[in-house]
């Protein structure tokens, strides 16, 4: 996770090790707060390893995780993330 900002986080992940014989041809991301039990969908399709996750609420812990998905279907959810606190960065006096 990096660019933390008071509601959207930049995330970055690594694809998976195996494909099951096909070519990953996007992913789903999605997040939910520490405290709760339900994911919600950021995205799906998304084309890279990279994507921002917006319209989040400062103030609170969240987690994300990821899913690729191809000709076959979508592929177990990663582990969640650590959770990380979404908070506008104060810069120094």
């Amino acid at each position: 996770m990096s660019n933390i900002k008071a509601t959207s986080v930049d995330l970055q992940w690594s694809p998976p090790k195996h494909d099951g014989g096909a070519p990953i041809l996007s992913y789903i991301v999605e997040y939910k707060a520490a405290t709760q039990h339900r994911w919600i969908k950021s995205a799906q399709d998304v084309t890279d390893t990279t994507h921002r996750v917006s319209g989040i609420v400062e103030g609170y812990d969240y987690e994300f995780r990821v899913a690729a998905c191809n000709k076959a279907g979508t592929g177990q959810f990663s582990e969640p993330s650590k959770s990380v606190l979404v908070k506008e960065k104060i810069g120094e006096p």
